[in-house]
């Protein structure tokens, strides 16, 4: 199943600062599949992301040190790898529209339904593994069109090769045969 192999190649990072909540969805994440790790807050996070790669971090909104606003900032450029779920009790129409415009993926309200959180891990598994795809066959195609290129340069090269003897061999036919070396 195209899914399972998605998930199984997947890491996801739980950032939750309620130790309960942390451990359930850290157990929960992994029984259906997935790589997973957690964290306390946005600064254990930064911490976490260099060494285990998530492809997926779920972050709570409000956590002391770095809440997950400052953390889907921090991760910036990492973003481009990185899938970024935003989980929050307090959830407003405003602070989910302000963490879809700075790059969050989607927004899940506590408690979370766990059947809407295994549905959205498993569509950014998918588009993870399209992307990753993707970026292989771009870079395929890439080698693929420099090879092209330089056949056609060795090509080009023979063939000028080729004329520039011809020339000489028919400029050489021409010559008057005592003025030949």
């Amino acid at each position: 199943d195209a899914t399972k192999a998605a998930v199984a190649a997947q890491r996801v990072l739980i950032v939750e600062d309620d130790e309960s909540a942390r451990v359930g969805l850290t157990e929960l994440v992994r029984t259906w599949g997935f790589t997973v790790e957690s964290a306390a807050d946005g600064e254990a996070a930064l911490a976490k992301v260099t060494a285990f790669r998530p492809t997926i971090v779920v972050s709570d909104l409000v956590m002391p040190r770095m809440d997950g606003l400052a953390l889907l900032a921090a991760l910036g450029d990492d973003l481009s790898h990185i899938y970024f779920v935003l989980l929050t009790a307090q959830g407003t129409v405003e602070t989910a529209v302000d963490a879809l415009k700075r790059g969050a993926e989607d927004y899940l309200t506590k408690p979370v339904d766990p059947q809407r959180l295994r549905h959205l891990l498993e569509r950014l598994s998918e588009l993870s593994a399209a992307r990753r795809e993707n970026t292989e066959l771009r870079r395929r195609l890439r080698h693929a069109g420099e090879d092209a290129v330089a056949r056609r340069d060795r090509e080009v090269r023979g063939e000028a090769a080729g004329h520039a003897r011809e020339r000489r061999r028919q400029s050489r036919d021409r010559m008057p045969a005592a003025g030949r070396k």
